[in-house]
């Protein structure tokens, strides 16, 4: 009886858990402009402004026609990250990552949530920030 009782307690405390949960964060993503890199692997856009607890949508495409890899390390260390897709593939799980390589002219979409607010560089992986990602 005892058990039965117990066991009743925890389902209720449970239910009511689950009946204050705010909603899905990761239903319907805020898509970002575009980030293209050009030849001269500049960015389309310099400069993002993010809110934590928001879910993202960002396209990076390569327009450079080179091998190069795309780099963002310190926004994707501070981030939830949803899902990486890559044309009909799509990689789920990844905690974080630090870059991403481009072999030709292609795109990646990142889905992602920051998490933590702050003023984080992305550009060329080797080479100097090209813009930046501030999230408040």
């Amino acid at each position: 009886m005892i058990k039965g009782i117990v066991a009743a307690a925890l389902g209720a405390v449970v239910w009511a858990g689950a009946a204050e949960a705010a909603g899905n964060l990761t239903a319907r993503a805020t898509r970002l402009p575009p980030l293209v890199f050009d030849k001269e692997f500049k960015p389309s856009v310099q400069s993002y402004e993010l809110s934590t607890g928001t879910y993202y949508r960002l396209t990076v495409e390569s327009k450079a026609g080179d091998e190069w890899q795309f780099a963002a390390p310190e926004l994707f260390a501070n981030s939830y990250l949803e899902q990486i897709s890559i044309r009909d593939i799509e990689i789920h799980g990844a905690r974080s990552f630090g870059w991403i390589e481009f072999d030709a002219d292609g795109a990646v979409n990142i889905f992602f949530i920051p998490i933590r607010p702050g003023e984080y560089g992305f550009g060329v992986r080797g080479r100097e920030p090209v813009g930046k990602f501030v999230v408040k």
